[in-house]
């Protein structure tokens, strides 16, 4: 890292996008470990996520061991939770968590995977390959859409953005693609949800081009750029371009960082900043992405 980029400091920073332990598959900490390391920083707190467990009750523990930094809750509409469960919702808004993602590995715009998937060439990762196991066992119910045949949201859907909208919470996209939150996020904002995040649109099985971001964006939609994600060979420049098309306003920079081969989160989000800052950036657009933007979606 250039000294330039070393004035990017993380103070007041919220990542909205980090798993940790307890989880269903390695990670690089545990909750309280990242809350301290977060907290040493000057971080203003992160995201608890799990694809397969609701977090708001972890979240309220790691802030009694570890008090002076906010751990959020969140719930992933996975099959785990019931899929496209108002319930699910429900009990989240109660024990205080503050986001809600749209399924991940149980989308429909990801049912294509374990079937294309170049077995050879890479591995599949992890949470994937607890989809496949599960999908061998034939204990894998169909993928969950949001849309019904007519390409309208399902009663479901519309159930979980009630309670959404009934307890101010955050709504992100998770693994969904294209056809389902070109519907999502205009009924969303119809029905008055004020707190959007489209979830890592540089992710291959997502892929958003950036008039389609521009598009969500007119809805007071938010974008959430992931290291994970962006990081990737050829994608940096693309997601370095969409920020510029969208403007820092409308941006949220996120790590999505937890797995034992990577980066722990917060490294990972510094480093993120420091590049972003070397693109052309300013230090107060970073600060836009990483403490405005977040603060004021998890309120």
């Amino acid at each position: 890292m250039s000294s330039v980029a070393s004035l990017v400091t993380l103070e007041g920073a919220y990542d909205l996008h980090v798993h940790s332990y307890p989880d269903l598959m390695p990670r690089v900490a545990d909750d309280i470990e990242l809350a301290e390391r977060a907290k040493d920083a000057g971080m203003g707190g992160f995201v608890l996520k799990s694809h397969y467990a609701p977090t708001a009750e972890r979240a309220w523990l790691v802030r009694k061991v570890v008090p002076g930094i906010q751990i959020v809750g969140s719930v992933v509409l996975n099959h785990f939770v019931g899929g496209l469960n108002p319930l699910a919702v429900e009990a989240l808004g109660r024990a205080g968590g503050r986001m809600v993602f749209m399924p991940t590995s149980d989308t429909a715009n990801e049912a294509h995977l374990l079937g294309t998937w170049d077995y050879e060439e890479r591995q599949l990762p992890p949470y994937l390959q607890i989809k496949k196991e599960l999908d061998d066992q034939g204990r894998l119910p169909p993928a969950i859409s949001l849309l019904d045949s007519d390409g309208k949201l399902v009663e479901q859907a519309l159930g979980v953005l009630e309670v959404v909208r009934d307890y101010d919470l955050v709504l992100a996209t998770g693994h969904i693609g294209w056809s389902e939150m070109r519907v999502l996020v205009p009924e969303a904002q119809k029905l008055g949800i004020r707190r959007i995040v489209i979830t890592h649109p540089e992710s291959p099985s997502i892929d958003l081009s950036i008039d389609q971001q521009l598009h969500l964006v007119s809805f007071g939609s938010y974008i959430e750029r992931c290291f994970t994600y962006s990081s990737l060979p050829g994608r940096l420049e693309r997601t370095l371009e969409a920020i510029r098309r969208t403007g820092p306003d409308r941006n949220v920079l996120s790590s999505d960082l937890g797995a034992p081969d990577g980066q722990l989160p917060e490294a990972g989000l510094r480093e993120f900043m420091a590049i972003v800052f070397e693109s052309g950036f300013s230090i107060d657009d970073i600060a836009v992405m990483v403490c405005r933007n977040p603060n004021c979606l998890l309120n």
